[in-house]
């Protein structure tokens, strides 16, 4: 039986320039350049024009092909990574999402179909004419039937003001759409194989036409099938970890379920319904196991595999988790809890630096992100396997406004009783924790920042708004006023450098009279207030730098121009510290939270070159900081506020609970993904670590960290 779909000429010809277009992205994902995209754009054009050459609505098609192009372009040159545009950035810029199944989508009702998130799409439908009926019910019923993803809108775009053009029946094979098929009860369901008498086994593979192994580029996208009894249905969940043994039990595959297929009932034609679902499975497959060597997944024949729950080691196997290093949570798993370890071992040549390559760390507020980072830094400077002089540093920046939420640790006795049983099985001591207070009110707060450690070239770091000539002088200015010190045996400060300064330059002939006043202002900045304040602690390497200490430098009643100088005179103190050979142990791991105060992605002009410095400084200590053992943990509550530069340096990534980060997510971590990071219970995260060393893989887990505030009262 055949059915025609009709669509304008005018629509047919969008259609085939947003295939080709597709076409050519896919097949080529590495890009091209921006005129070599252009030329294809220009060459696909004419070929679609001269197609329509006899049609009545030509001038109307190469209307709609200019103005389509034009907003191709435009999501083109916002697309461009190395010199190219990146496909995947099109898809994105240009769609919204990404575009499925463009070799069907001209013998349906709708024209493209483009998931913007996990199981959600979006219909496209172009030129439609004023006289033209779109039944936008009916083709969400449709997309819904052919894709198994829910569609919520249907858009249209670029319109005509045309009545009456011409239309092209396009004849559809009635044919219905793949059923899943009926699975025997006596094959499939009750049947068990000779090793299970027990109920070893939950289900079986299956493989057939319409259930094929489906092999796609990225990992998350492939997909085997299989069957699962009725009895377990209740024990398992999307990201479970299930085992697909082979036959003769020398082959192992390793999935994790991705979701519970629907099964497809036929009626008439294209009419189809939803039967009762519980049973067919779709996996991903993650890996192959033989003889306890580890391989990629291959597509193979699967039909006589039998599916069965993981082993402990088998699902820690999977997440990449090694079985020794640091505790740092907990993988769970069929109501059991696993120790997950983080890979560090400062024993170990190959692992003695994996904490020092930066984290990034986001979430909401309420999601167990600051718990979690409080356990995490406990383990670090406490864990008994570590010894004491290897321990890190930790230095915190404590900058939530009002809350103080690193001014107190939670002693073990006030815990919750499985959080003191935890840490008591682990081997982690209790902290060794000092806070200092920085103000700009002499009458609060009991520390100061001081010059002593810094070089002259150092100070320009807080000076906003110079010139480069004018910086120039300043630091060969402020060279001359350090080494005035160093004779006369003086305190370095700010008033002494700032007087010292000024006078030279009041009767420096090379100073030219307009630089002279850029020059004062930048140290009469009122913010420079917080160093050297008299009768307060100053804050020095040799109180920060120990072992196992965890310093907290509490700002919460700075602004935020204050916070952020706070920010780069600690880091550029450690720097000073870290870059003495000498000074390879302890450890420091400087850890700043609010980062959207230090590195937003919006700041006013006045702003922007300040925060580029401090972008500059906190790459540079990713880039060197793991010879030197000098790592950073940057904590937000949104990684869309914070600027690429600083998001893109960490090997550990840690997503709690997220709001309004969808794209950040499927960036980081794949699309299939932000549906589960957004619903993260408190206290969950799903982590990915990038460190990839000899016998060590990397790491992607939905991890629990361990509930260490007051009682378990796990909600910050």
């Amino acid at each position: 039986m055949t059915t025609n779909i009709f669509k304008n000429e005018i629509r047919l010809a969008l259609l085939n320039y947003h295939k080709e277009i597709i076409d050519l992205l896919q097949k080529y994902p590495s890009g091209h350049t921006l005129h070599q995209f252009n030329r294809e754009m220009e060459f696909i054009a004419n070929a679609i024009k001269l197609d329509f050459r006899s049609s009545y609505s030509k001038n109307s098609i190469r209307k709609a092909l200019k103005g389509a192009r034009k907003s191709i372009c435009a999501a083109a040159h916002k697309s461009i990574k190395n010199n190219k545009v990146d496909s995947t950035m099109f898809f994105l810029n240009y769609f919204g999402g990404l575009p499925l199944e463009n070799e069907t989508v001209s013998d349906a009702e709708y024209d493209l179909v483009i998931e913007v998130d996990h199981n959600l799409v979006v219909a496209w439908i172009f030129a439609p004419t004023k006289d033209e009926e779109i039944n936008n019910f009916e083709i969400i019923q449709q997309v819904d039937r052919n894709f198994f993803k829910k569609c919520n809108k249907v858009i249209t775009k670029y319109p005509v003001d045309e009545e009456n053009v011409a239309s092209v029946a396009i004849p559809v094979e009635a044919t219905p759409l793949p059923e899943i098929p009926e699975i025997p009860a006596e094959d499939v369901i009750e049947e068990l194989s000779e090793d299970d008498e027990d109920g070893f086994y939950i289900g079986r593979a299956l493989l057939s036409e319409d259930l094929p192994i489906e092999m796609k580029n990225s990992l998350d996208d492939r997909r085997i099938y299989g069957f699962v009894r009725q009895n377990f249905i209740p024990e398992i969940a999307p990201n479970n970890i299930i085992a697909f043994d082979s036959p003769d039990r020398t082959n192992t595959i390793l999935t994790k379920i991705y979701e519970f297929k629907p099964g497809l009932e036929k009626r008439s034609g294209f009419e189809h319904r939803y039967q009762e679902l519980k049973s067919v499975v779709s996996f991903v497959p993650l890996m192959e196991v033989a003889n306890g060597e580890e391989s990629e997944f291959r597509a193979k024949n699967i039909e006589q595999y039998e599916i069965r729950k993981p082993t402990d080691e088998e699902v820690l196997r999977v997440t990449g988790f090694p079985a020794t290093g640091v505790p740092f949570g907990l993988v769970r798993h069929d109501d059991i809890e696993l120790v997950a370890r983080f890979p560090f071992d400062p024993t170990n040549m190959v692992l003695e630096d994996t904490i020092y390559r930066s984290f990034f760390v986001v979430g909401t507020q309420h999601s167990g992100k600051t718990t979690a980072a409080k356990y995490w830094f406990q383990a670090l400077t406490g864990y008994s396997k570590i010894a004491p002089e290897k321990r890190p540093a930790i230095i915190i920046l404590d900058g939530e406004m009002g809350k103080n939420s690193y001014k107190q640790f939670t002693p073990e006795d006030e815990m919750s009783p499985k959080a003191q049983k935890y840490i008591k099985e682990q081997g982690i001591n209790p902290i060794y924790h000092k806070v200092y207070s920085i103000s700009d009110d002499l009458s609060v707060g009991d520390s100061t920042l001081s010059l002593e450690e810094l070089k002259f070239e150092d100070l320009t770091l807080f000076f906003q708004n110079l010139e480069e000539k004018t910086e120039n002088i300043l630091k060969q200015k402020l060279k001359l006023a350090f080494e005035k010190c160093a004779r006369q045996k003086e305190e370095l400060t700010m008033e002494r450098i700032r007087n010292f300064v000024l006078e030279d330059i009041r009767t420096d002939s090379l100073v030219y009279p307009m630089q002279r006043p850029a020059i004062a202002s930048a140290l009469n900045a009122i913010e420079l207030d917080i160093f050297n304040q008299p009768n307060k602690t100053r804050i020095t390497t040799s109180m920060l730098c120990q072992p196992g200490k965890i310093s907290v430098i509490n700002v919460n009643g700075l602004d935020i121009p204050r916070r952020r100088i706070v920010a780069v005179a600690i880091m550029q103190l450690l720097h000073r510290f870290k870059e003495k050979e000498e000074n390879i142990y302890p450890g420091v791991i400087l850890a700043m939270d609010e980062a959207e105060q230090l590195y937003p992605i919006k700041c006013s002009g006045s702003e922007k070159a300040y925060v580029d410095r401090i972008i500059i400084k906190t790459k540079e200590i990713a880039d060197n900081g793991r010879k030197r053992h000098f790592g950073q943990f940057i904590c937000t509550h949104l990684a869309d506020s914070i600027d690429s530069r600083v998001v893109g340096l960490a090997e550990t990534t840690m997503a709690f609970r997220c709001s309004g980060d969808d794209k950040w997510i499927r960036s980081t971590f794949g699309k299939n993904y932000v549906d589960e990071i957004n619903n993260l219970k408190t206290g969950e995260a799903e982590v990915f670590v990038r460190i990839s060393e000899q016998n060590q893989k990397q790491i992607k887990a939905k991890v629990y960290f361990p509930d260490v505030s007051l009682q378990g009262n796990h909600n910050i």
